[in-house]
């Protein structure tokens, strides 16, 4: 019989998981990159050739998809478990984040080593960690609209964007990301900056007026940016955020096993939709160890599973579903433990 007593460490659930699941391959790894990669290219330049608005709006929404999907894999390659060799998958990780922004440097601080070791922490993991009612009450009133927008349907990719992307990634106000290597620094802001400028250059290039330059750069570059956050925040709200999963604001409440086994969500999708998204809603196994590759994710979710059937949380997808969780997940009471909805006047009520 398995223990699955919350004083399992890492080492211990690790020991369940088949060692299949750790099978690193160059032959599908980079094959993977690579393909994902020429769809985005495709897309994207597709967006820039087609004259039709409608069409480059279209265009342009789809290529935001694909950038996150590519995105999965450059987030496998900074784990170094896309290909399991580490100078070819931070070289992959590199030029998969390049259509996101992201510097893998600022990327591999607040996501490796802060989100996958402090995982629902607040004030160590930054990934939509939600608010007490006490710090709700204390924002000005621009910050509580703000906020409620941020937790909203039409608002929540923006939280990414505003509040993680720009201020932590890009502009390093975290604290965790001061002491990074200048020559980091320098070779991944680098390839970031060159980047921008390219797509930006392109969008003149593929144009005959200013005025269709500046459609490609409103619908070829920054639709799809827009995107991508929504997506990525999609991503970070279906793996993390539901009734049942639990934040800790104090260390010593806080475990490996409360935290990966039990705080992170196994979303399941439809066939397709899942392979789109290249299997990153098989999130528990991710926690349970980074060096899973994308591709042997399933089946280690399942495994993962079957073994602590009581613990890993499964949700079917559905929009009405992520809908309520947004509603119902706003606010978080520390102390027991219980998502809460803002308040309506001062009181901030219980989710049914």
């Amino acid at each position: 019989m398995v223990d699955t007593s919350p004083n399992l460490n890492a080492r211990q659930v690790r020991s369940h998981m088949p060692k299949s699941a750790y099978d690193s391959r160059v032959h599908i790894g980079l094959p993977l990159f690579l393909a994902l990669f020429s769809l985005y290219l495709g897309l994207w330049l597709a967006a820039l050739s087609v004259q039709a608005l409608w069409l480059k709006f279209l265009l342009g929404i789809v290529t935001g998809q694909a950038i996150g999907s590519l995105f999965v894999v450059g987030h496998d390659a900074s784990h170094e478990s896309l290909t399991g060799r580490p100078l070819l998958d931070r070289t992959l990780a590199i030029l998969a984040f390049l259509p996101s922004l992201h510097p893998v440097c600022t990327w591999e601080i607040e996501h490796n080593k802060m989100h996958h070791a402090w995982t629902n922490l607040k004030g160590s993991d930054l990934v939509y960690a939600p608010m007490t009612p006490q710090e709700f009450d204390a924002l000005s009133p621009f910050q509580k609209r703000l906020h409620r927008f941020y937790r909203s349907f039409g608002g929540f990719g923006c939280f990414y964007l505003f509040d993680i992307w720009l201020p932590v990634l890009i502009l390093r106000r975290s604290k965790y990301c001061k002491n990074i290597p200048t020559h980091l620094l320098i070779n991944d802001f680098f390839w970031v900056g060159l980047f921008l400028a390219m797509q930006i250059g392109m969008c003149f290039v593929f144009a005959a007026t200013l005025s269709q330059a500046m459609w490609n750069i409103l619908l070829c570059v920054i639709l799809p940016f827009i995107v991508w956050n929504y997506v990525m925040a999609f991503i970070t709200i279906q793996n993390h955020t539901h009734p049942s999963i639990k934040w800790f604001d104090d260390r010593e409440e806080w475990c490996f096993y409360h935290a990966q086994v039990q705080g992170s969500v196994h979303t399941e999708l439809p066939r397709w939709l899942d392979f789109a998204f290249i299997r990153v809603f098989h999130h528990t196994a991710h926690h349970i160890d980074q060096k899973i590759p994308v591709y042997r994710l399933k089946n280690a979710q399942s495994t993962m599973e079957d073994t602590f059937k009581d613990d890993v949380k499964v949700i079917l997808f559905n929009l009405s579903e992520f809908r309520k969780i947004l509603y119902d997940c706003q606010l978080y009471d520390y102390r027991n433990h219980q998502w809460l909805r803002f308040p309506k006047a001062d009181q901030a009520v219980p989710a049914e």
